[in-house]
C-alpha cells in the first residue's frame, strides 16, 4: 500500500441490495393482497481509510491499525472479519489521548446527501462507538511519514462535527445533529448554523463551498482502560 491521498471524490454505489417483501391476503373485499417493499443498500468495504489519533498526531492508513505506541505503550488494533465488519479496540494503559475508527466518503453533493425526506444512513454494530460527520474530507491535507504507507494530518480546511456515542444502530437524516464543530472558521457559514449544533441540512443551506461529506465510526477517547466495538454493517434507505 502506498498510502496515496484519496483526491477523487465520486459517488460511492452500494455493493448490495436487499429487498424485503410482506405480503397481505385480506380474505373479504375488493383487494386480496397488498405488497410493501423497502430497499436498504448496503456498503462494502466499510472503511476508505483507517485513522489513528493520539498525542504525536492524526494519522490515517489504507490497511486496519495494529500497533503500539513507543512513548505510552497504549495499543490500538483493528481487524476486519470476512464478512467485512471492521473490530476496533483500544487499550490504552497512560494518561494519554487515543481514539481509533475509519471513515468513508459517501457522495458527492448533487443533490444534497440524504436531503429527501425518508433517506437516511445507518451504522449497525456493537460495543461503544461514535460517529462524526467530516466536511470537504478532500480537502484535508495528508502528509508522508517515515513509515510508509502512513500519513498524518497536516493542515487544510478539516471541519467536523461530533456526533454521539451508543452501543446500538446509530442512524444519520438529514436534520441529525452534531455537537462542537471544530474547525468551523475554516469554511464560509451564516444562518442557522451555529458550532455548537449543525446538521447536514443547516451545512447545506448556510456554507458555502460544501461539495462532500463523510462519517467518521470510531472508539474512544478514555480513561486508561479498555474500549472496543464492531461494525457489522453500513447501509443507506431507500
Amino acid at each position: 500500500m502506498t498510502g496515496t491521498p484519496y483526491q477523487t471524490l465520486t459517488t460511492v454505489t452500494a455493493s448490495g441490495t436487499q429487498t424485503y417483501t410482506a405480503t397481505v391476503t385480506q380474505t373479504t373485499g375488493v383487494v386480496t393482497t397488498s405488497t410493501a417493499t423497502a430497499n436498504e443498500e448496503y456498503y462494502n468495504p466499510l472503511a476508505m481509510y483507517y485513522v489513528w489519533s493520539n498525542n504525536t498526531g492524526f494519522y490515517r492508513q489504507l490497511v486496519p491499525w495494529s500497533a503500539t505506541s513507543t512513548s505510552t505503550s497504549d495499543t490500538v488494533t483493528e481487524s476486519v472479519a470476512g464478512d467485512g465488519a471492521v473490530t476496533m479496540a483500544i487499550n490504552q494503559v497512560s494518561g494519554g489521548y487515543n481514539d481509533l475508527g475509519y471513515y468513508y466518503v459517501y457522495q458527492n453533493l448533487s443533490p444534497a446527501w440524504l436531503a429527501t425526506s425518508g433517506d437516511s444512513i445507518t451504522v449497525s454494530g456493537t460495543g461503544t462507538f461514535a460517529i462524526n460527520l467530516w466536511i470537504n474530507p478532500g480537502n484535508w491535507g495528508w502528509g508522508p511519514t517515515s513509515v510508509p504507507g502512513i500519513e498524518v494530518y497536516t493542515s487544510g480546511t478539516g471541519t467536523y462535527g461530533l456526533g454521539t456515542t451508543s452501543g446500538t444502530t446509530q442512524t444519520i437524516t438529514y436534520n441529525t445533529q452534531f455537537q462542537s464543530w471544530q474547525g468551523a472558521g475554516l469554511i464560509s457559514c451564516n444562518g442557522s448554523f451555529t458550532p455548537s449544533s449543525a446538521s447536514i441540512a443547516d451545512v447545506t443551506a448556510d456554507c458555502t463551498g460544501v461539495t462532500s461529506f463523510a462519517l467518521w465510526v470510531g472508539v474512544g477517547p478514555i480513561s486508561p482502560g479498555t474500549v472496543s466495538a464492531t461494525i457489522d454493517a453500513t447501509y443507506s434507505t431507500p
